[in-house]
C-alpha cells in the first residue's frame, strides 16, 4: 500500500480487504501479476531481476515494511522472509503469566518479530524500532 502513513485505520483495514478477497485474475489488484505469469520461466527472471535491480523501483513494488500475523494459529512466533527493508511478525494472543505491579497475574500476551535487512540497518537501530512498537502497543490508552 503507498502512502499507508496518510490513511486512516478504516483506509488500511479496506485495502487489506480488498486484497484477501480478490480473485488472482485478469481483472483486479493482481492483473499485473497475473499478465507475468503468463511468461516463460527465463524471460519471467529476467524481467524480474531488470525490475527489481533498482532499489526506488524494487520499493515501490514490493514495499518497504511488511506485517504478518499468525494469530488466527495456536503458533507464538514467526520471523517472515522479506524482500523489503522490515517484516514485523505478530504472533497469537494467549493467557500467560505476567509481573504487574510486582505481583503475578494472567493476562492475554503475544510475541512480536522484526527481521530487517543488515544492508540498511543496523541491529540497534531496529531494536529501537521494535522497541518503539511494543511500547506503543503497551501504552496505546496513552496515545
Amino acid at each position: 500500500m503507498r502512502d499507508v502513513q496518510a490513511l486512516d485505520v478504516t483506509a488500511v483495514q479496506s485495502a487489506i480487504d480488498l486484497y484477501k478477497t480478490a480473485d488472482v485474475d485478469d481483472q483486479g489488484p493482481f492483473a499485473n501479476i497475473k499478465r507475468l505469469q503468463r511468461l516463460p520461466l527465463p524471460a519471467f527472471r529476467a524481467v524480474y531481476r531488470t525490475m527489481m535491480r533498482n532499489p526506488v523501483r524494487r520499493a515501490a513494488l514490493q514495499g518497504t515494511f511488511a506485517v504478518t500475523s499468525i494469530g488466527h494459529e495456536q503458533v507464538g512466533a514467526i520471523l517472515p522472509l522479506i524482500t523489503g527493508t522490515l517484516g514485523l511478525g505478530v504472533g497469537h494472543i494467549a493467557d500467560a503469566p505476567v509481573v504487574r505491579d510486582g505481583a503475578v497475574a494472567v493476562a492475554p500476551v503475544f510475541t512480536l518479530s522484526l527481521v530487517f535487512d543488515h544492508r540498511v540497518l543496523d541491529g540497534a537501530m531496529a531494536a529501537e524500532i521494535l522497541a518503539g512498537i511494543k511500547n506503543r502497543l503497551d501504552n496505546w490508552e496513552l496515545a
